[in-house]
């Protein structure tokens, strides 16, 4: 599995993020202070600055939407929601000690995987030590969509873990 480009549409232009290891997109999403425009527009390239210079200089668009693009972008290159992804990265931060040597020894190189393929390893490996008994609560608190981030419902989501509800006690 090999990291690949991300194409991006602002306003009526396509713009590509080139293709990014998880090392790297770590260096963007743990850098402090974390800013969007690191993402969007900046990995874009000079064209996609000017242009989002242009629309927020001429009161076309908000930098909060400029920032909800980068945040899509996070969202594609993680294969999950964006606050789940900076969840994740946040919590291998505090336990590195413990889960490092593991990826290492696994094989798990950040240096060389995308970004979601290197957050589905440490995610699993995150899980085996999580109580079993408080698993389903620390799955929901690190999914749990933020406060005053809208997102779309999806329906065969919701109809799935319903489903995946009902098998659990059944």
């Amino acid at each position: 599995m090999a990291p690949c480009d991300i194409r991006v549409a602002f306003g009526e232009d396509q713009y590509l993020i080139p293709a990014m290891t998880a090392h790297q997109w770590c260096q963007i999403l743990l850098g402090e202070p974390f800013d969007p425009y690191d993402i969007f527009p900046l990995l874009a390239g000079r064209e996609a600055i000017v242009a989002v210079e242009d629309a927020i200089g001429d009161d076309k668009v908000p930098t909060e939407d400029v920032a909800r693009v980068a945040l899509e972008i996070v969202t594609i290159a993680g294969d999950r929601p964006w606050w789940v992804t900076l969840r994740i990265l946040k919590v291998a931060g505090e336990v590195w000690d413990r889960i490092g040597g593991t990826l290492v020894r696994e094989g798990v190189d950040g240096r060389r995987l995308p970004l979601a393929a290197w957050l589905d390893a440490i995610w699993s490996l995150l899980l085996t030590y999580v109580d079993p008994k408080k698993s389903a609560s620390w799955v929901h608190q690190m999914e749990e969509t933020p406060k005053g981030w809208d997102t779309a419902l999806d329906f065969d989501e919701q109809e799935q873990a319903f489903l995946a509800a009902m098998r659990s006690v059944m």
